[in-house]
């Protein structure tokens, strides 16, 4: 289990730095993000998840 905590919160920090991405690819790497987050919300990581999201709010508006 820790394992894959590690492996996920990897792949959520290789999303968190492509902040600088042109719209068009942000919008193909969204879904990505959003699923990853959601297998997340009920880990040990549920924190960095709510903030994570609460982060996108402004960016992608509406409920994320």
């Amino acid at each position: 289990m820790l394992q894959a905590l590690y492996v996920a919160k990897q792949g959520l920090i290789r999303l968190v730095l492509l902040k600088t991405l042109p719209r068009k690819k942000a919008g193909i790497k969204l879904p990505v993000c959003m699923r990853l987050l959601d297998e997340l919300a009920e880990s040990p990581l549920r924190a960095l998840v709510n903030t994570l999201r609460s982060w996108l709010k402004p960016v992608v508006g509406g409920t994320v």
